[in-house]
């Protein structure tokens, strides 16, 4: 499986003219050999023709086609793979969505089930992204009630409503539960959902 590719940009369309985009394509030359690489028109842009570069990849195979996609971070890449996983999303639509949001704005609207902001993003339309929300919730919360141990009590402080959202939108972003509860509690409850976010992950990334 290709991790990730470090390489030379021969080409790139990031596909921002005219209006809302699915997405962006680049080719990475990684010693003589040229990768074509899907991506989001995000990524996309940050690209410049004759640019080493380094991103993190994901290939789907499929019947009739495989593809090799790109991605700048480890979040991208994580809520990808969250959106691919929905009934009937593939990866053009995951494209589009994370074409349209970043990471942490997608993982908010999980979280805060706010599927209106993520059926503006291109072909997607409300009854996709209604699934979205609805199937990645049902993930998360079963991931998150699978690493409970009611044997064992600890004096935790109550998570609020903000804090139960922003611990979904993290694990939607590749974090484990185990790692977010620590991380989390040393964060205001009071805080609105994603200025917890924010402050969470400088704890998760020290």
């Amino acid at each position: 499986m290709i991790e990730n590719l470090t390489g030379r940009v021969t080409h790139c369309e990031s596909g921002t003219s005219g209006g809302p985009v699915t997405g962006g394509f680049a080719v990475i030359d990684v010693g003589g050999v040229g990768f074509g690489l899907h991506m989001s028109s995000r990524t996309a842009d940050e690209l410049s023709a004759e640019q080493t570069v380094t991103l993190l990849t994901r290939m789907v195979v499929k019947e009739d086609d495989i593809r090799l996609y790109g991605f700048s971070d480890r979040y991208e890449r994580s809520c990808f793979d969250m959106l691919i996983s929905v009934s009937r999303i593939g990866a053009k639509t995951a494209l589009s969505v994370l074409s349209s949001m970043p990471p942490p704005e997608f993982a908010e609207c999980v979280a805060g089930g706010d599927d209106i902001r993520i059926a503006r993003a291109k072909g997607v339309g409300i009854k996709a992204a209604q699934r979205i929300v609805l199937e990645l919730k049902d993930k998360m919360a079963k991931a998150e009630l699978s690493k409970q141990k009611p044997q064992t009590q600890t004096k935790q402080e109550p998570h609020t409503k903000s804090k139960a959202e922003a611990m979904q939108a993290l694990m939607v972003l590749g974090f484990k539960s185990s790692e977010i509860s620590q991380a989390i509690n040393g964060v205001d409850s009071a805080l609105p959902t994603q200025e917890i976010i924010k402050q969470t992950l400088k704890f998760l990334r020290n």
